[in-house]
């Protein structure tokens, strides 16, 4: 098992290198599980469409909802 960083730091490690290699033989590599990697991978959607949400809602308040 290689050591980069924290369990955050590994799912990054996976996300920025999916296209040299398989998910599941990089999690064993870096001793994640795959569940873990793809609950990280939802919960970064969920954190994005929140900002996204966000940024409509005041762009709609700013222009009275025009």
């Amino acid at each position: 098992m290689l050591d980069a960083g924290g369990k955050e730091q590994r799912f990054k490690l996976i996300e920025q290198t999916m296209d040299i290699g398989q998910v599941v033989e990089q999690c064993q590599l870096l001793g994640v599980s795959k569940s873990g990697y793809y609950a990280y991978l939802k919960r970064k959607k969920a954190h994005r469409d929140a900002k996204a949400k966000r940024l409509i809602r005041k762009v709609y308040k700013r222009y009275q909802g025009k």
